[in-house]
């Protein structure tokens, strides 16, 4: 056995150092077990899978519903630090030398994330950079290493308090890094495309609705005369508007009105269906009062006039 102290190789049945006098253990590890993965390094591991799934999640989100080449740029900084730390967790948990080489290279980074980041960061490069650690991750064989190596491993094994509370602490202010920092980039990104997918369902009921209006049409040589979806579900045949939603994608009644320009005697020859957007308050007293162009916030109306999107969402009729 090797004394801790000293690192002198000793007989296994004695139980004091014969170079130091200092008290040695009842009963050493062999060489083999001190190679076993510290409970410390699976929670790094760990820690960089859960670092890996947040990363790769931000940069879904924001890759599919960035609109800006800043979001796109930020996407691939979140789809690259994912992906290292993948290969980190790997590492750790294989105890192979790129692993520790990976951990040390993203705490450096993190040192700039003042203060919870930099904190974090301190008591991993602590850790990381202790003498056992280097000898754990070096792939050596048990049998190569010497005597002050085998010591230096035996403490590492028999220090377990205080690599504790490294890794509580790790944890904590890791929660405390990541959970805003998921919070001011996914929820913004969420709902933002919420938004969207209900613009798009807006879209897509106002065109239903203007088949129905044109398919009346086609068998009446006019449109209805209505001013609301009450209305026209009373003029136009149930067949029409079998399986057509008249509201928009936030639950609104969508308004649908037809009027005449004075060219046609046989009834009205001019519609619009229009959405109120998320607020659900029109802009306009008639459709004739809006004006082409895009919009901008879910909260706009949405204007579908005579077969055509004179306002819609930027980007969404390219």
């Amino acid at each position: 056995m090797f004394c801790p102290k000293c690192g002198a190789e000793n007989p296994e049945a004695v139980t004091q150092c014969a170079s130091c006098a200092g008290a040695l253990p009842a009963a050493w590890p062999p060489r083999e077990t001190l190679f076993q993965r510290p409970g410390l390094v699976t929670l790094l591991a760990v820690v960089n899978v859960a670092a890996c799934v947040f990363s790769l999640a931000s940069a879904a989100l924001l890759l599919a519903t960035g609109e800006e080449p800043l979001a796109w740029a930020v996407g691939f900084f979140f789809l690259v630090w994912g992906c290292v730390s993948a290969m980190c967790a790997h590492g750790l948990l294989g105890m192979r030398r790129y692993g520790r080489v990976l951990q040390i290279f993203k705490a450096v980074l993190v040192l700039f994330a003042f203060p919870f980041g930099t904190i974090v960061s301190l008591m991993v490069l602590f850790y990381m950079l202790q003498r056992h650690v280097a000898i754990l991750f070096s792939e050596r064989p048990a049998a190569r290493l010497d005597t002050g190596e085998v010591a230096a491993l035996e403490w590492g094994a028999r220090s377990a308090v205080w690599q504790a509370v490294i890794g509580l602490a790790v944890c904590g202010l890791m929660g405390l890094v990541l959970l805003p920092i998921f919070a001011a980039i996914a929820v913004p990104n969420f709902l933002h495309a919420l938004e969207r997918a209900r613009q798009k369902r807006t879209l897509a009921n106002m065109r239903a609705v203007a088949v129905v209006l044109e398919g009346h049409a086609v068998d009446h040589n006019a449109y209805p005369f209505v001013r609301n979806t009450q209305e026209l579900r009373k003029a136009v045949d149930e067949d029409l508007l079998d399986g057509v939603a008249t509201q928009d994608g936030w639950e609104h009644e969508l308004w649908v009105r037809t009027w005449s320009d004075g060219r046609s005697g046989s009834g009205p020859n001019r519609y619009a269906v229009i959405s109120a957007g998320k607020d659900g308050e029109w802009e306009r007293k008639l459709p004739k009062h809006y004006r082409q162009g895009e919009t901008t916030r879910p909260e706009e109306d949405i204007v579908l006039m005579d077969g055509v999107f004179i306002r819609a969402p930027a980007g969404m009729l390219r």
